[in-house]
């Protein structure tokens, strides 16, 4: 179960904090929609339930299915008291693929305060102007305008907040009496390289039409018994998973699954809950695993893909939440009956 059901959206604006007119950057569009809205609605289909809004806009689309509310009170301390539990910072100019989106605001980080950044230090600050209003959360490592456009993303988790919330208000500037006064909280980093993208690039993503995906893919059906696991799964979500599946009669997701060995990329809680089914067959896409970027979320513990599959062909397997990878292309939703799959 995702902790994190609220986020925080920090409207840049022009350099009037005030000014009702709001830049080019922030009014462009990407797969014709508004990087806010798009922004939002990200955070909707990954079980976002509230938005909060700093800044002066009146949006001009209402949103079913999530609640928004709007602030002109910059002053983070003013900030946090809409905030009521683990939240998830953003900039509305941030142009993000939706895999990183899934990626920042899913089950991987929970409990863990989390900075996202491309190998960058560790120490987030809130940086405010002279009249106590908030201007940005970045990376203090002196060379911000090097950064992607998506990496000063700040996750707090629930067990974090009060003391976060205690830093800001114990204060001895109290955001007040310099004009860029910063404000250092330790986080665990999570590395975004693999999300990447350049300025150079940035252009030429906003013409495009599909998200950040270049390969289409097909689905197959794979016999259960030949598929090797990589990891572990969490018991709790192939209960809730098998009772969705049951109750749809459908298959609506593929499993990836590494041509060569048929090892599981992504799918895991998916084929447990196959075999607990007792399917005999499950819908995936075979892919060649050089054509998939990996990582771990575990420091101490190397991650490529040869040594993945050497392990995994070694006979063991990885803990729960160890291994991750991105695809070049999207992951399609199916409709295939579970008669078919017997």
């Amino acid at each position: 179960m995702n902790e994190v059901n609220q986020i925080i959206i920090f409207i840049k604006e022009n350099k009037d904090i005030f000014n009702t007119k709001l830049s080019k950057n922030f009014l462009q569009k990407y797969e014709k929609k508004v990087k806010l809205y798009r922004l939002i609605n990200q955070a909707k289909s990954n079980g976002i339930k509230k938005v909060l809004l700093v800044g002066n806009i009146k949006l001009k689309k209402k949103f079913k299915g999530i609640t928004i509310e709007i602030t002109n009170d910059h002053d983070i301390k003013s900030i946090l008291t809409h905030i009521d539990g683990a939240f998830v910072s953003f900039d509305s100019n941030m142009l993000l693929e939706n895999d990183l989106a899934k990626y920042v605001l899913g089950s991987d980080f929970e409990d863990k305060s989390i900075l996202f950044t491309n190998d960058r230090p560790n120490n987030v600050v809130i940086k405010s102007d002279k009249k106590g209003f908030v201007t940005d959360i970045k990376v203090d490592d002196g060379n911000i305008n090097s950064y992607a456009y998506y990496t000063n993303i700040i996750r707090i988790s629930n067990k974090d907040l009060e003391p976060f919330k205690k830093i800001i208000k114990d204060n001895q500037y109290n955001l007040l009496s310099l004009e860029e006064e910063y404000i250092k909280f330790k986080f665990e980093e999570a590395n975004i390289n693999n999300f990447y993208i350049s300025k150079e690039k940035y252009k030429k993503f906003l013409k495009r039409k599909v998200d950040f995906k270049e390969m289409k893919c097909d689905t197959e059906l794979v016999d259960i018994s030949i598929i090797k696991p990589i990891e572990e799964y969490g018991d709790e979500r192939v209960s809730k998973l098998i009772e969705k599946i049951e109750k749809e009669n459908k298959w609506t997701v593929p499993l990836i699954i590494e041509k060569e060995n048929h090892m599981i990329l992504d799918g895991h809680h998916r084929f447990e809950s196959a075999k607990r089914m007792g399917l005999k067959r499950v819908p995936a896409i075979l892919v060649d695993y050089k054509d998939v970027a990996v990582w771990s979320l575990r420091k101490e513990i190397e991650i490529s893909v040869e040594n993945v599959r050497n392990y995994v062909l070694d006979g063991n397997i990885y803990p729960y939440k160890t291994v991750k990878h991105k695809y070049k292309f999207i992951i399609p939703n199916i409709n295939i009956e579970l008669d078919d799959l017997k």
